[in-house]
């Protein structure tokens, strides 16, 4: 039996180096395809972008394992069926149950090494990734600046410049620089044939060294004789060094690489205490928000007690329209309660603020489900695999692939629809997570039941003979012979 075990892992082995080389590059270059512009617009180098990669491509690992095992298996047993090597192992006394358990341990062993991987790897690369981009926004936080289009990023200019080339993006063509005009300057339009990117000693101030161009100077008075004198000036230069104050840009983007998404740089113990700090913090904001609408809306709602509340007229808004000037007003606490909906409803809280509070943290908790949602996938998609390559009994690159896909397919549809449902706050982070496992569960039943019994359940003379009842009700018709050939 060791032999036969030994030989089962070697023969799943085999498959699986070569299947997932090949995902995994897929994979890779599906976020090349969808992300080289993006990086190319960003100024980003080649050796830049390589570095990208290397430091994307760990996330890549927690789809391309499961689904790598998925096809592996399929292969493996389809080609055992195949070659009725499984006959004759069944046919010798082993059960599938027995000859499925070397792979199924080594299942196990794939999706703790997957756990390890996703729970220490992915989060020192996703860390390491965000480190670099920030470097490089330090030595040039011009990276969003991209050709063809005005940059309104810099307060009080409008930038654009029609190419950009050079290493690191520094030599500019057709550049155009409009400075908005303010109480004590008036509006600015320059315009030069080329322009320079000087590194500075402060990264916080750009410099832009511009060559051969023209100012265009107008008027900002509000005296009428000298507008219509049209006293405006056009200045020639050779040469021309402007400097930009980009400071704001620079924490604008280092916060938004930093403070997104920092749960991916952690741990399954540490996301657990950042979930709870964070559902405290989300707990107090609501309460917060709540409190503000309704002693916005309802100021006697806070006195409210015992079932009744007396308000004097005077502290009651005028929009509140409780019109009563000389008596005190007697409000049930029926009525107050009726009276805070209605305000919740007129007024509202912002939904955008709450909807991105309630989306973050679903985000955060998927993240962190999935370290252990996704070996458990593994493990399916291996005892799926298993048992229809059993049934199909096809080996190579066909019809397991087929399958492989097909299946794929159904896990990542799952995977995006309770990703959005839990995005919007229709489902339970928690329990979306682990949807698509619990559609794969029963799958897994029904065709190693089907594998124990030696079903049929992909031959096509199956179906065929249960429908044929039906297929009778509509006989096909005699073609007659022409009359030429009778």
């Amino acid at each position: 039996m060791k032999k036969l075990d030994i030989y089962l892992i070697k023969l799943f082995f085999g498959p699986f180096f070569f299947v997932f080389s090949v995902l995994f590059f897929i994979f890779l270059m599906n976020i090349v395809f969808l992300q080289l512009d993006q990086y190319l617009q960003k100024g980003l180098n080649a050796f830049q972008i390589l570095k990208v990669l290397y430091y994307t491509s760990p996330t890549v690992v927690s789809l391309v394992l499961p689904l790598t095992v998925l096809l592996s298996s399929i292969m493996v047993f389809g080609g055992l069926g195949e070659r009725y090597e499984l006959a004759a192992m069944r046919a010798a006394g082993i059960s599938l149950v027995r000859i499925m358990q070397p792979l199924f341990f080594t299942s196990i062993f794939l999706g703790l090494i997957l756990f390890l991987f996703s729970n220490n790897v992915i989060p020192d690369f996703q860390k390491k990734g965000k480190n670099m981009f920030n470097d490089i926004l330090t030595q040039s936080p011009t990276l969003n600046f991209s050709p063809g289009r005005f940059i309104h990023e810099l307060e009080g200019y409008r930038i654009k410049f029609n190419k950009k080339s050079g290493v690191n993006g520094e030599n500019l063509t057709g550049v155009y620089i409009i400075q908005d005009a303010s109480t004590f300057q008036p509006q600015k339009t320059i315009y030069a044939e080329k322009g320079l990117l000087k590194p500075g000693s402060n990264p916080l101030f750009l410099h832009i060294r511009l060559f051969n161009g023209t100012i265009f100077e107008e008027t900002n008075t509000y005296d009428i004789n000298r507008q219509n004198r049209q006293e405006d000036r056009m200045i020639k230069f050779g040469t021309l060094d402007y400097f930009f104050d980009v400071s704001k840009l620079y924490e604008k983007q280092l916060e938004s690489q930093t403070n997104t998404d920092n749960y991916t740089f952690k741990t399954f113990p540490e996301l657990s205490k950042t979930i709870r700090e964070t559902s405290q913090k989300n707990l107090e904001e609501m309460q917060r928000l709540s409190k503000d609408a309704v002693n916005m809306n309802l100021p006697y709602i806070s006195l409210l007690k015992d079932g009744k509340i007396k308000v004097s007229p005077m502290e009651l808004k005028p929009k509140e329209k409780l019109v009563t000037q000389k008596k005190e007003l007697e409000l049930t606490e029926l009525e107050a309660i009726a009276q805070l909906k209605g305000a919740l409803i007129s007024d509202g809280i912002n939904e955008g603020y709450v909807h991105g509070i309630q989306s973050n943290f679903a985000k955060m908790v998927m993240y962190q489900q999935r370290i252990l949602s996704y070996p458990v996938t593994l493990l399916l998609f291996f005892i799926i695999g298993a048992s229809l390559g059993s049934i199909i009994r096809k080996g190579g690159l066909g019809v397991p692939v087929i399958i492989a896909v097909i299946l794929f397919i159904l896990f990542f549809v799952m995977n995006l629809t309770v990703e959005n449902l839990s995005w919007s706050g229709t489902l339970e982070p928690y329990f979306a997570t682990w949807i698509p496992n619990l559609v794969l569960l029963p799958l897994s039943i029904i065709f190693t039941n089907q594998a124990l019994k030696n079903g049929s359940l992909f031959q096509i003379e199956k179906y065929k003979a249960l429908l044929k009842p039906i297929l009778r009700l509509f006989p096909k018709r005699a073609v007659k012979e022409h009359s030429r050939y009778s």
